[in-house]
């Protein structure tokens, strides 16, 4: 079995189930391996996933972790977009690219046509 790093949150039940990171620190677990979960759903939700499963021709367990990789992928998504425009702003700042809160409030309110009073 190759060297792997294991998070902290690894013990040895995880490691037996070959819990490691990849080259982007992000946890990977073997494609030959699942991990089976229990989650409790209102009964909407669950008609709701069996709707979609019924409509897609597949399995439920599919695609209920289909759509799980879809949250978690674009959840990292908006994360690394949110850190990348904090960083640029930052940067800004740093270079003096910035302006004062009197004169940004002024260009909402003109450009939104909102009163002076708010």
């Amino acid at each position: 079995m190759p060297n792997r790093r294991f998070p902290q949150f690894c013990d040895n039940s995880d490691r037996d189930r070959y819990c490691r990171y990849n080259s982007r620190d992000s946890l990977d677990i073997e494609a030959n391996r699942s991990m089976s979960i229990v989650i409790s759903l209102s009964p909407e939700i669950e008609a709701k996933l069996y709707a979609k499963a019924a409509q897609q021709g597949q399995n439920i367990s599919l695609v209920a972790a289909e759509l799980l990789v879809r949250i978690l992928d674009w959840e990292l998504q908006d994360s690394e977009e949110a850190i990348a425009g904090i960083q640029r702003g930052l940067d800004d700042f740093e270079v003096g690219r910035f302006r004062s809160f009197q004169d940004f409030a002024m260009e909402q309110r003109h450009k939104y046509n909102l009163p002076l009073d708010t």
